[in-house]
């Protein structure tokens, strides 16, 4: 149910993160436009919306009826003085570059009416480097959503007021969502920092559980790509996300470091570094431990965000 402060929410990107929170907030009975500059992307939103039914219901977030009546609810429109006009809230999303971002608050302050409050959805940029564009910095955040997840992060920029924030929590509970206030900005905020961290742990076991099992019959190499994996893993950075000097698994890079580093390292071909298939993991997970410190090394997190009370 739409809360006092906000009856109308500008949409800005029609993407899939877009797209997806502006059919969550017409579900909770807000006014909803959704702007593009792309007439392609306001054109295929519709069927993204709807291609979403079946899981929506199967979170139970909401029921197909519902989700066709509130996506023909959303006003699309390439037009931002109309998108603008009259909005309470404007949620940003476009592609996560900062002279973009900084350029869309620009531009739709100048257009959003003096009590709006302006929020970007970036998943990787600091929000102290986006609003310091805006000259309202008072009412400007990041709620940052997760896709079918009722998980919403928040952080208050350097100038944000303690009332805009207020706001900004009854907000996202009148959505029937759960929203976690981080007191101090951070790349990738709470969730995805812990994603990546498990989604990394998660495939570096498999990779090395997979190469064991490959390799289980030979008896010059034996092992040796269980420690490669594991050396590959801590040495390579993660570039394509935020600004962190992090050592972080790079999907696309494994199997090039994988042989790299077992060139590198010498393992059995040069070195004789025989190490058996029972013991391969063990020994490939001691390595990668060895590489890191404390603070870099992975954790693994047991997550259920419906069970999450946070502020």
């Amino acid at each position: 149910m739409p809360i006092k402060d906000i009856k109308k929410v500008c949409y800005v990107g029609a993407g899939t993160m877009g797209s997806y929170n502006s059919l969550i907030s017409a579900l909770a009975g807000y006014e909803v436009t959704l702007y593009d500059i792309s007439e392609d992307a306001l054109e295929n939103a519709p069927q993204n919306q709807l291609n979403w039914v079946e899981i929506l219901a199967e979170r139970e977030i909401a029921q197909p009826d519902a989700v066709q009546a509130a996506s023909a609810r959303i006003t699309r429109t390439s037009d931002p003085q109309k998108a603008a006009q009259g909005a309470d809230l404007l949620s940003e999303s476009v592609f996560e570059r900062l002279d973009l971002k900084r350029e869309t608050h620009r531009k739709f302050e100048q257009l959003l009416p003096s009590h709006a409050i302006m929020t970007t959805n970036t998943s990787t940029l600091l929000l102290s480097d986006i609003e310091s564009a805006v000259a309202q910095g008072e009412k400007f955040a990041a709620m940052h959503f997760h896709q079918f997840t009722p998980l919403v992060d928040i952080v208050a920029g350097p100038r944000t007021t303690s009332d805009t924030i207020e706001i900004i929590k009854r907000f996202i509970k009148s959505q029937d969502q759960v929203y976690v206030e981080l007191k101090k900005e951070r790349e990738g905020y709470l969730h995805n920092d812990m994603f990546v961290a498990l989604l990394s742990t998660a495939i570096m076991l498999a990779v090395l559980l997979k190469m064991i099992t490959i390799f289980r019959g030979s008896s010059s190499q034996r092992g040796c790509q269980g420690t490669g994996a594991a050396l590959a893993v801590g040495a390579c950075p993660q570039d394509g996300i935020g600004k962190t000097d992090r050592a972080r698994f790079c999907p696309g890079d494994m199997l090039t470091k994988v042989r790299e580093v077992a060139d590198q390292v010498g393992c059995a071909r040069s070195r004789g570094d025989h190490v058996h298939a029972g013991e391969s993991l063990q020994n490939a997970l001691l390595v990668f431990s060895k590489r890191r410190t404390d603070a870099q090394r992975l954790p693994v997190f047991d997550i259920h965000p419906r069970r999450i009370e946070c502020s």
